[in-house]
């Protein structure tokens, strides 16, 4: 089974993706707080000058 969010960074940019697509990409809470978490977690990087959801 594949993680429900996927994060990487590239180039300054933060890819956020939800990967759920047998529930059509619905935010479940557990999905919601993946989200968020990837988000606060990389919120003080100096080095990410974008940040992009997708899913």
């Amino acid at each position: 089974m594949t993680a429900p969010v996927e994060v990487a960074k590239r180039d300054g940019v933060l890819h956020v993706c939800i990967n759920r697509p047998e529930k059509r990409n619905a935010l479940s809470m557990a999905t919601l707080d993946a989200v968020a978490a990837a988000f606060n977690d990389n919120a003080s990087d100096p080095d990410l000058l974008l940040a992009v959801l997708t899913g």
